[in-house]
């Protein structure tokens, strides 16, 4: 490999990784700016799998909100089990989730902490809470939010209705 190559192709690698930290930085600026919510003293489970790099984002998003994130990696044959245990909706499901302890409520996804606040404040009678796949600009996910995000509530009798939209 020529002298010339190399160092073209150290600078490229230089120059994505410069680009690729201050993308991150600005994930973990973001989630600062969330006005007026706070999780502070919220205790919750994550269960995830080894390699999800969103999940640790997500996890961060909420301890910069003042939640204890307590993190458990599952094979996603544990993880599978773990939701269908919790009685969330195939079609709600996302890369991780959560569980409010003492509350024993579920959080599905990449669920804006605004929306946690009001499950743990009004502490309505249903399962859980759902924000499905992994939307762009959603908590901890890179890109642009290109739609609101619509959190799902699963109710107590499997039937599932709208919680709130961010």
């Amino acid at each position: 490999m020529s002298r010339r190559l190399l160092l073209i192709m150290t600078g490229f690698t230089l120059i994505t990784t410069l680009a690729l930290v201050v993308v991150l930085l600005n994930l973990r600026y973001q989630s600062r700016e969330v006005v007026g919510v706070s999780l502070e003293g919220l205790s919750v489970k994550m269960y995830k799998t080894p390699e999800c790099g969103c999940c640790l984002e997500y996890a961060k998003y909420l301890e910069d909100l003042g939640a204890m994130v307590s993190i458990e990696n599952r094979s996603w044959d544990e993880l599978e089990a773990i939701k269908r245990g919790l009685g969330i909706p195939s079609h709600l499901w996302s890369c991780h989730t959560l569980v409010v302890k003492k509350l024993g409520y579920f959080v599905e996804g990449h669920v804006p902490g605004e929306a946690i606040a009001k499950l743990v404040s009004e502490k309505p009678a249903i399962k859980g809470i759902a924000l499905p796949g992994m939307p762009p600009g959603s908590p901890g996910m890179l890109g642009a939010k290109s739609s609101p995000l619509t959190v799902y509530a699963v109710n107590l009798d499997n039937t599932t209705t709208i919680f709130s939209v961010h």
